[in-house]
């Protein structure tokens, strides 16, 4: 599974969340020496109960509002949140965190309450966050969309682990995102992060309704152009692939490159490129590849270039791209990570070896043996394996 790319407040950065950092909720020490209060709250109660409660109608919690904070107070608390701000943008967020406790501690301070939630999902404490973040949706009463958008995603990772569930938490991600984005459009404010609507379409395609995950992808994709990957997860070319639509495809990644700020992503022109390749469309397809190659340097566009050459007719140009990826590939093999897909290019690779405008026989058939010798042990392609195999030794003979 993906890790969850998550907004962490600083301007509109996201950072991927990985950290071998381990916090035990019981050292109080860490918390603050406080036993009792908010954060005891926050660390020893599940908060679904209360938000089950606001899905059913029920009155929102009341929130009490902190005392005024006098001048100095509101100096040291920018301070405070700026310095904080610094660490999260460094992935320190075990430090991040120890900086803003005091301002819950103090004064239950909306923002510390988004930031510290966001740092424990980047810390892969789903289930810490809950709390921190329940409680800075409701200060803010529904207008921190990132703290909006991270809840759902912790509902959506807590229902993953419940095997189990009664009627009134099932599907509370789905429920709880739904009514957050309602509350958005009532009140006339836009999620310029589509974090709520990306979340909504990571737990649909885990439940295999593809339609609906595409739609909320779209939605986040509009909602945030910038965001490439939700119009690639939009565009049904990650989906099984027996759900990929490559009209529907076309469309969504076309409009994507209309967006300024995306006309130079290599990935968007890759999968356009995907879509035309598995449509017939191979000369429109190896313009795209050629056109996110000027932009990167990466094995998948390199093999998409050899394999659209290759069945084309473009046979000098596969062969480039062929010779150019087998290093990457070699070492994939020693690492013992190759997959089918890696098999198919050296199959590939071996047969165009063996063509009959190529002729590099001696070399075609030793790595049709290679290949035929990893489709065995990874039990994969090994019929196109022996059929190329084969016709290497025939030619040889």
């Amino acid at each position: 599974m993906s890790m969850w790319v998550l907004a962490l407040l600083v301007g509109s950065c996201l950072v991927s969340a990985q950290n071998n950092w381990r916090w035990d909720p019981k050292n109080l020490k860490f918390l603050g020496e406080k036993k009792d209060g908010i954060l005891a709250k926050l660390l020893n109660n599940s908060f679904t109960k209360s938000i089950v409660g606001l899905l059913s109608g029920k009155k929102r919690e009341e929130v009490t509002p902190p005392p005024a904070i006098v001048e100095e107070d509101t100096i040291n608390d920018k301070s405070t949140i700026k310095l904080a701000k610094e660490y999260i943008k460094n992935e320190e967020y075990h430090t991040a965190i120890q900086q803003l406790l005091g301002l819950v501690n103090r004064k239950e301070h909306q923002l510390a309450f988004s930031m510290i939630g966001a740092c424990l999902m980047a810390l892969n404490k789903p289930k810490l966050a809950e709390g921190f973040l329940y409680q800075a949706v409701i200060m803010s009463n529904f207008t921190d969309i990132t703290s909006m958008g991270n809840l759902v995603e912790v509902l959506r990772l807590a229902e993953k682990e419940t095997v189990n569930q009664d009627e009134e938490t099932a599907n509370l991600a789905e429920k709880f995102g739904l009514y957050c984005m309602n509350s958005l459009k009532q009140a006339n404010v836009t999620d310029n992060s589509g974090l709520i609507a990306y979340s909504l379409g990571s737990m649909y395609i885990e439940r295999e309704e593809y339609s609906k995950a595409a739609d909320y992808f779209l939605i986040s994709a509009l909602q945030n152009p910038p965001n490439v990957n939700a119009w690639i997860r939009a565009s049904t070319m990650k989906f099984s692939k027996e759900n990929i639509d490559l009209v529907f495809a076309e469309n969504v990644l076309v409009k994507a490159l209309d967006y300024p700020e995306n006309k130079e992503s290599p990935d968007l022109y890759y999968e356009l490129g995907s879509a035309l390749l598995q449509g017939g469309r191979i000369s429109e397809a190896i313009v795209l590849f050629e056109t996110a190659a000027s932009y990167v340097d990466h094995p998948k566009i390199t093999i998409a270039l050899a394999t659209a050459y290759h069945t084309n007719g473009g046979l000098s140009e596969a062969l480039i791209n062929y010779e150019k990826v087998m290093p990457y590939i070699d070492e994939r093999v020693r690492d013992n990570s190759v997959d089918g897909n890696d098999i198919l290019t050296i199959i590939n690779f071996a047969k165009l070896m063996c063509h009959e405008n190529i002729r590099q026989i001696s070399n075609g058939l030793n790595v049709a043996s290679r290949a035929l010798e990893l489709s065995k042990l990874k039990n994969e392609n090994i019929l196109y394996a022996q059929s190329a195999y084969d016709d290497c030794v025939s030619l040889n003979t």
